[in-house]
C-alpha cells in the first residue's frame, strides 16, 4: 500500500510539474500581452474639447477591432474639462466607469497656457490695478508691446522685449525653482468657499447672463471620493457656470473654510486616514518647519517696515485683541500666515502688500529662468498649433471661447472669466495702457 502510494505520489508530481510548466507558461503569456497592452498607444489631434466624446468612441470601436477587448474604465484629469454631460451619459449608459486620476505634471503647452493665465488674467483680477496690468504686460510682452512681438518677434533684451523669448534662462545662478517664501504666501485657501452654489442651466438666464440658484452643494460632498461621483452627476458644464457666478471668499482673518479645518485624508490608494486634518495649523506648522521667517522678519527681509505694534498691522480690535491673546505683546511672535490675512490691505488688492512682493518676484522668476518660455520657447517644442495656443491665449475666457464658445456666449457677462460672471464688464479706456496716470 504504502509503495503504490509512493508511486501515486510520483505521477502527482510529475503532473503537478507539468500543470504548474502549463500555468507559468500561461502566466508569461499574458504578462507579455499585458506588456504590449501597456505599450499600445492611439494619439487623436483635437482642435477642441468638445470633440473628446466623439473621438472616444472612434477609439473605442478600434481597440475592440484591434484588441477583441472592452473599455471598462476612463481616466481623466481632476478638472474633468474633457467630459460632458453626453459624454457622461454615455460612459453610464455603456458601463464604463469614469475616474479621475490623480494630480501629475501636464504636457507643457498645457502648462504655458496655464501659467499664462494666471499672469495676465487671474493676477489683474486679485490686484485691480492699471500699473499691474501694465506690470504684468510689459513682463510678457515687453514695453514694446504685443502687436510689435507678434509682428516682429522678441527684440531688444527683457525690457523692451519682454521676458517670454529670451535667448536663454536667466536664472540668477539658481536652478529654475520658487521659493519657500513664495509656497507660503501662496496659500490661498481662504478663496474657497465652504459650499458650491449649484446653478440651473436649463433655463433661459436672467439680468447680466445670471442663472437661477438650484441648491447648494457642501464642499466635503464635491471632494474625495464623494467628489468623484458629485461632480460626475453635476457634469462640467453645470460645475463651471455654477462657480464662475459665485464670488470666491475674501484673504482675511476668520475666513478659513470649516471644512478645510475637519478635513478626511487619504492615502495614496484612496483610502480614508483615521486621523482628520487641521489644515489652517498644518499650515502653520509647516511654515515654522521649514523656517520660513516669521511676519516682521518677513517684512525687513522684504526692505518692507515692519510693525512696531499691532495696530501697525490691521485697524480691527477684536482682530488686534485676539492677536494679544495669542502672542501678548511681542509683535516678532506673529506667525507668517496670520500676518498676511490680518494686514491692511491697499486699494484694488485682494492681498496684502508682504505677498504682492513675493508675487511680483515670483511672476518675474517663473518666466525669466524656465527654459520653457526662453532658450525653449518656438515651435520645434510646443509644436506649431501648441506654439499658437500658448501666444493666443491671453485669459481664461479664451479658453472658453475656444473649447466651449457657448458658456461665454451664454453666461458670461464680465470682462474677465476670473471675475464673477454676472459683474459688468469693464469699461472701455481710449488712453493707452501705458500712458494712464497710475491710479487704482
Amino acid at each position: 500500500m504504502q509503495k503504490e502510494e509512493e508511486e501515486d505520489g510520483k505521477r502527482g508530481g510529475i503532473g503537478n510539474d507539468n500543470n504548474r510548466d502549463k500555468r507559468e507558461k500561461k502566466k508569461n503569456k499574458d504578462e507579455e500581452r499585458e506588456r504590449g497592452l501597456g505599450m499600445a498607444q492611439y494619439a487623436y489631434l483635437m482642435h477642441h474639447k468638445s470633440e473628446t466624446f466623439d473621438k472616444f468612441k472612434e477609439f473605442r470601436v478600434e481597440v475592440k477591432k484591434q484588441l477583441g477587448l472592452s473599455i471598462k474604465a476612463l481616466q481623466s484629469g481632476r478638472g474633468v474639462e474633457y467630459l460632458s454631460d453626453v459624454f457622461l451619459g454615455y460612459l453610464i449608459e455603456n458601463e464604463i466607469l469614469s475616474q479621475l486620476t490623480a494630480l501629475s505634471t501636464p504636457k507643457q503647452n498645457c502648462v504655458a497656457e496655464r501659467r499664462n493665465l494666471t499672469l495676465l488674467d487671474m493676477c489683474v483680477e486679485l490686484l485691480k490695478t492699471d500699473m499691474l496690468l501694465a506690470g504684468m504686460r510689459a513682463n510678457w510682452y515687453g514695453l514694446l508691446g504685443k502687436k510689435f512681438k507678434d509682428t516682429f518677434g522678441h527684440v531688444g533684451g527683457s525690457s523692451l522685449g519682454g521676458l517670454v523669448g529670451l535667448r536663454k534662462p536667466v536664472n540668477h545662478a539658481v536652478p529654475y525653482s520658487l521659493t519657500e517664501e513664495f509656497t507660503s504666501v501662496y496659500q490661498l485657501h481662504q478663496l474657497l468657499p465652504d459650499s458650491i452654489h449649484l446653478r440651473n442651466i436649463n433655463v433661459a438666464p436672467g439680468p447680466s447672463k445670471f442663472p437661477p440658484l438650484l441648491e447648494e452643494v457642501p464642499m466635503p460632498e464635491s471632494i474625495g471620493h464623494k467628489g468623484e461621483n458629485t461632480l460626475s452627476q453635476i457634469g462640467f458644464t453645470r460645475q463651471l457656470v455654477s462657480m464662475g457666478h459665485q464670488a470666491c471668499g475674501a484673504l482675511e482673518l476668520w475666513n478659513y473654510p470649516s471644512w478645510l479645518r475637519d478635513l478626511v485624508a487619504q492615502d495614496v490608494d484612496g483610502k480614508d486616514r483615521p486621523d482628520h486634518v487641521d489644515l489652517a495649523a498644518l499650515e502653520i506648522y509647516r511654515d515654522r518647519e521649514r523656517k520660513v521667517a516669521r511676519y516682521n522678519q518677513f517684512r525687513r527681509a522684504l526692505l518692507l517696515i515692519p510693525i512696531s505694534k499691532w495696530e501697525d498691522l490691521t485697524e480691527d480690535k477684536n482682530a488686534i485683541e485676539v492677536l494679544k491673546d495669542v502672542y501678548g505683546d511681542d509683535v516678532e511672535e506673529l506667525d507668517l500666515m496670520v500676518g498676511l490675512m490680518a494686514e491692511k490691505k491697499i486699494k484694488g488688492f485682494a492681498i496684502s502688500e508682504t505677498a504682492f512682493i513675493v508675487f511680483l518676484l515670483m511672476a518675474t522668476r517663473r518666466l525669466e529662468a524656465d527654459r520653457f518660455f526662453t532658450s525653449d520657447f518656438n515651435e520645434e517644442t510646443y509644436t506649431k498649433k501648441g506654439f499658437e495656443w500658448v501666444n493666443t491665449t491671453e485669459s481664461l475666457k479664451d479658453v472658453l471661447d475656444r473649447h466651449y464658445p457657448e458658456i461665454p456666449k451664454k453666461w458670461i457677462n464680465s470682462t474677465s472669466a476670473f471675475s464673477v460672471w454676472d459683474s459688468p464688464p469693464n469699461a472701455p479706456n481710449p488712453i493707452p495702457l501705458y500712458l494712464r496716470f497710475p491710479t487704482s
